[in-house]
């Protein structure tokens, strides 16, 4: 007998109402074979409007990377000024290449700016979660972010498969109340869910 039909069967026995089991996700063959056929299909978007959902303050908020590609060009355009012979197509070139050069150091200078906007952003006591491309976007807003919080008593982690501390440790510590950590970076980690009390 399938679980949903058992179910069905103890409001009549018992006079009770039954709990209801929900699940999140595509459920897989096993899933189908244990529990039924899905009784009732919500979507994510019905279950977001829905006063079930847990109110969630969204900030999108971006900082854009400079590439392999973007630093490499660089470097053959380096290289290409150096072998031309001094004249006005070498001031041309050499004030465009400044341009781009300013250009990349003023993103690579964003970290700073992206942490000072977070910094104004973020209260003291809530929880919140970012997300990044890259684990070295990770350590580097987390190098950015952590002195600007530390005055306020807000502790941050990075948290990734090249983090120093365990996983659950941080996750820990993350849902404790009591425990200074307020604020996660993580990259694909977490990206799905994480049950946190408040």
């Amino acid at each position: 007998m399938a679980t949903l039909e058992y179910i069905a069967q103890i409001p009549g026995s018992l006079g009770v109402r039954p709990h209801i089991i929900s699940m999140s996700g595509t459920p897989d063959r096993e899933s189908l074979d244990i529990f039924g056929a899905p009784v009732y299909s919500y979507s994510m978007d019905e279950f977001l409007m829905s006063p079930w959902a847990p109110q969630i303050n969204y900030h999108l908020m971006t900082n854009p990377a400079v590439s392999d590609t973007e630093l490499a060009e660089l470097m053959r355009e380096i290289r290409s000024i150096q072998d031309m012979e001094y004249g006005t197509k070498k001031k041309t070139c050499l004030a465009q290449f400044r341009s781009k050069l300013d250009n990349i150091l003023l993103r690579f200078s964003g970290y700073d700016t992206l942490a000072k906007h977070m910094n104004e952003k973020i209260d003291l006591g809530e929880k919140t979660l970012i997300f990044v491309p890259k684990i070295e976007d990770a350590k580097k807003l987390k190098e950015s972010l952590a002195p600007l919080l530390a005055d306020r008593g807000i502790s941050v982690v990075d948290i990734h498969s090249e983090s120093d501390e365990s996983d659950r440790s941080i996750i820990d510590a993350f849902r404790d109340e009591e425990h200074s950590l307020q604020i996660l970076i993580a990259v694909d980690k977490l990206n799905r869910s994480i049950d946190v009390p408040d």
